[in-house]
């Protein structure tokens, strides 16, 4: 492995270690059973087509098709959107 394909990965991991620390620390929401006022949204477009949601998240697919494909292999939708978070974070 190169010097810089290292470095580039210990900042990765890096990002991820502050990703989990402040998701850990700032808890979870609760508004609409997890969602969020606008994930809603999102997880309808994950979880039911493409075309669901509203103007402003369907304008977004390329955030929804990986976590839309993780709950067509059967993970929750929620847990579906953490996994791409983390994904996003690395």
């Amino acid at each position: 492995m190169t010097r810089r394909a290292a470095a580039n990965l210990l900042i990765s991991l890096v990002a991820v270690l502050l990703f989990h620390l402040l998701s850990i620390a700032s808890g979870k929401i609760d508004v609409n059973q997890g969602r969020g006022w606008d994930g809603r949204a999102y997880a309808e477009l994950a979880s039911v087509s493409l075309t669901e949601g509203n103007a402003i998240t369907r304008a977004r697919p390329l955030l929804i098709l990986p976590a839309a494909a993780l709950q067509r292999l059967g993970v929750d939708v929620i847990q579906a959107f953490l996994i791409c978070d983390y994904a996003y974070a690395f």
